[in-house]
Order: structure tokens, then sequence, then C-alpha cells
């Protein structure tokens, strides 16, 4: 009975993809006012304390929901809190044996979201946009320093995550069924299925995140004090060209910068478009062997879909120039590579768990078969194979709202600060404000016919 009980109460509960569908519809048609309010409905529901298993993926939606809505404060307390969770997590040297019992035998989606390399380097991305957009020059120059630092720790952990899933598995009563498991025809192909959808991502799998490359040489360039800060500039804007070689203003950021010339004042533009992949589930059913017999597991796993709807050109325009926006960062490449390199211990856990859970079924359904009582017999049946069905989930969880792409260019400022932005069909007239010399437009769109969102920061 204690079984059935549990089975209803799982399978009663909504995915995380569901539970957040409504705010995604919101967010990709360009509704902020509406997904932000769902945004922080999310955090009150799931993120009361910090320990709640889904407080640091609601708060990484509503910090960056909020970023884009201009509410730039609410933005930068909300990611500060996200980023103490993180690093909260990643301080822990282990989860619990308790807690990692628990999602053995229910789902993944039980213990708590700890957050992926490519959450905190953009937290910090973004926390350094924020601050640039409240004019908070020294403020933003803190998260860079912290992005640099988390930048190494991601590297090291990622080396340190493949080799403890490694020994977990020598090590686990599950070791021949997940290494039967893992090398069968059927398993083989639904892996190779999942990477081959998976774009190219040569060029990230040190984590390294271009656009957060071209903002830290940016800001050194543009807001440094000293040679030392020209000199950082010039470094890391020679990295983020090696990984965008096509772009053109990088290009030219670095022939400048190396030449010690300056490039006069100027406008730039940042384009955040699309969705980054989402997690989605696929289900299959493999044999087991369970005492004499042959049993069946369920086995779910996650999957990327990559978003095909999103505005891929937008175009800067003064009366003299125009420059179209190139890409940056390919964040489906950052994303992917992390997916990649962790499909492996995403496998291993979901073979064990879905080995456990079919010898639990068959003990409860063996134990019932010698009681020699059919209704109890029928019960446990009808339970396990709801349990089984119930609990075969895999955890979707992502921050779903950062973009498919960033691109980048730049144009002289226009000596009557008028500009156009071009995006899909769409055109944005913007007058800039008096007083600057560098400034950037910072465009997101995100879903064909979805409302495109400018905002303008004075850089210096």
């Amino acid at each position: 009975m204690a079984i059935i009980v549990t089975a209803f109460a799982v399978t009663g509960c909504q995915t995380y993809t569901e539970r957040i569908s409504t705010y995604c519809a919101a967010f990709s048609m360009g509704n902020l006012e509406r997904a932000d309010n769902l945004a922080s409905a999310m955090v009150e529901d799931y993120a009361e304390e910090d320990d709640d298993r889904d407080a640091l993926v609601v708060l990484l939606e509503s910090a960056n929901t909020a970023r884009l809505k201009g509410d730039f404060k609410r933005s930068q307390t909300t990611f500060a809190r996200a980023e103490r969770i993180y690093e909260f997590w990643q301080r822990k040297a282990r989860l619990s044996l308790s807690r990692e019992g628990v999602s053995l035998l229910t789902n993944p989606s039980t213990l708590p979201y700890r957050g992926a390399g490519a959450d905190i380097l953009m937290v910090n991305t973004y926390q350094t946009l924020n601050a640039l957009a409240l004019g908070d020059a020294t403020g933003a120059r803190q998260p860079l320093m912290r992005l640099d630092s988390h930048q190494k720790e991601v590297v090291a952990e990622n080396a340190e995550r493949i080799a403890k899933t490694r020994d977990a598995t020598l090590k686990s009563e599950h070791s021949t069924q997940i290494k039967q498991t893992s090398s069968s025809d059927a398993v083989k192909k639904v892996t190779q299925s999942m990477m081959a959808n998976l774009p190219d991502t040569r060029g990230y799998e040190l984590y390294t995140n271009p656009f957060a490359e071209f903002l830290f040489a940016f800001y050194h360039r543009y807001l440094g004090v000293d040679n030392d800060d020209s000199e950082m500039a010039r470094f890391r804007m020679s990295r983020a060209l090696a990984m965008a070689p096509e772009n053109t203003t990088l290009r030219q950021e670095v022939e400048h910068l190396e030449a010690g010339a300056p490039i006069g004042p100027s406008v730039y533009l940042f384009h955040e478009t699309g969705l980054a992949p989402y997690r989605r589930e696929f289900a299959l059913t493999l044999p087991i062997y369970a005492g004499h017999t042959i049993s069946w597991m369920s086995l779910a796993l996650p999957y990327l879909e990559r978003d095909t709807n999103y505005v891929p050109f937008a175009k800067l325009k003064s009366a003299q120039q125009s420059a179209s926006a190139e890409l940056v960062c390919d964040m489906e490449a950052v994303v992917s590579q992390e997916y990649q390199n962790d499909y492996s211990g995403i496998l291993t856990r979901a073979i064990a768990s879905a080995t456990a859970k079919a010898a639990l079924s068959y003990a409860m359904n063996y134990s019932a078969r010698k009681s020699g009582d059919a209704l109890t017999q029928f019960v446990a049946l009808v339970g396990t194979a709801i349990y089984q069905i119930g609990t075969n989930t895999a955890d979707t969880r992502s921050w779903i709202s950062l973009p498919k792409q960033i691109g980048l260019c730049r144009i002289d400022l226009p000596a009557n600060r008028q500009v156009t932005v071009e995006c899909g069909s769409q055109k944005l007239p913007v007058t800039l404000p008096q007083g600057g010399q560098v400034y950037v437009l910072h465009l997101r769109t995100m879903h064909h016919g979805g409302k495109p969102h400018l905002s303008i920061i004075k850089i210096r």
C-alpha cells in the first residue's frame, strides 16, 4: 500500500518544464511584463529558502527577466542571491547520502539544482552589464574579477566531476548492470541521436565564453585606469577574436589595441537572440534480469532541443554608416559542450536509478506472490507499474531565458546622435543622450513575431 501512495504522489506532481511553461511562452514572445510577474511568482513558490531544490534555476530566470525589463537594481539583488546559492553547492563536497538515495528511488529533480558552468559565467557577465547600465563603473569591475575566478574553477570542477562519476560507477552495486545497459545497442542508438543534434562545439571545450572575454576587454579598454588595464584589454580582446575569428568588430578592436590607437566616439550593438538549448525528455524501456526472470526498467534521459524560431540578423545604422551584428558567442555551443561533458554521468545515474526501481518493484511483486493472495498480488503489480512510470522522469531543469546567440557590431557615433536598429522587419529609431562618447545599445529579440527590447547604456 505504501508504494501505491508513493506512486500517486509522484505522478501527481508537475515536472519543472510543465511548471514554467506559461513563463516560457510569455518570455519567448517578448511579453516581459507578464514574464516578470510570472518569474517573481516562481521565486515565491520555489525559492522561499536558498536550499529549495529549484531555488537557483528560478532565481536565474527572474534576475534575467528583470534585467531585460530595465529593473537593473532588482536584477542585481536576485543575481547576487543566485550566485551565493551556486557557490554554496559548489562548496559542498558531495550531496548527503539520504538525498542521493531518495533520488535513485524517485527522480533526479528531487535533488537541488546546483547550476552549470555556463550559468555562473553568464551571471557575472550580466552583473557587469547591469552595473554599467546603472552607471557604476567600479561595481562593474567586481563581477568581472569573480568571472575570472569562476572560469578557472569550472574547468577544474568539470574534470573532478568526470573522475568522480567514473569511480562511483566502478564501486556501485549496480556496476555490472550500468555497463551492460550503457553499452547496449538501444542506448548507443539513443546517445548517437542526441549527440547528432548538437552544434559544433569546437573552441568551447574549456567553457570559455567569448562574449564574457569581449566584455572583460571592453571594460578595461574604456574604463581602465592604467597601462596594465590597456594590456589586459588587448590580451582579452585577442582571446575573444580567437574564438570568433569571423567577427569584423573584434578584429578591428584587436588591430587598434595592438597599434595603441583610439577608435574614437562609438556606438556598439550587443544583440542577444533566441533561446539557449532547453532540455526535453526521452524515455525508453529496456530489459533487466531480476532473479531468474527478465523484468523491465524505464529509463528517462534529457536531450537538448535547439531553438529554430529566432531572429538571426540585426543591423545598426546611422546616416553615414551601417554594420550587421556578427556572431561573437554561440550559447548553443557553450550549453551543448557542457551537456556532452556531463552526459556520461547523467546516463550512469539514470541507469542506476532505473535499476534500483526495477529491483524494488521485483522485490515487492515477489513478496506479493509468496503471500498467495490474489488481491495483494494485483495491488503490488499495479502499484509497482505506476511507480516505475511515475518516477521515470529526467531532470530537465536549465536556464531557459539565456540567448541562443550573441552578436556584436560597432559604428562611429554620428554628430546628430541619431541611429536606427533593424531586427527582422522592425526598425527601432534611437536618439542617444548627450554627454557621452561611447554607447552600447543592448538588443534582446526572442522569437519571430515577438516584441524586441532595446536599452541604452552610456559607457563614458
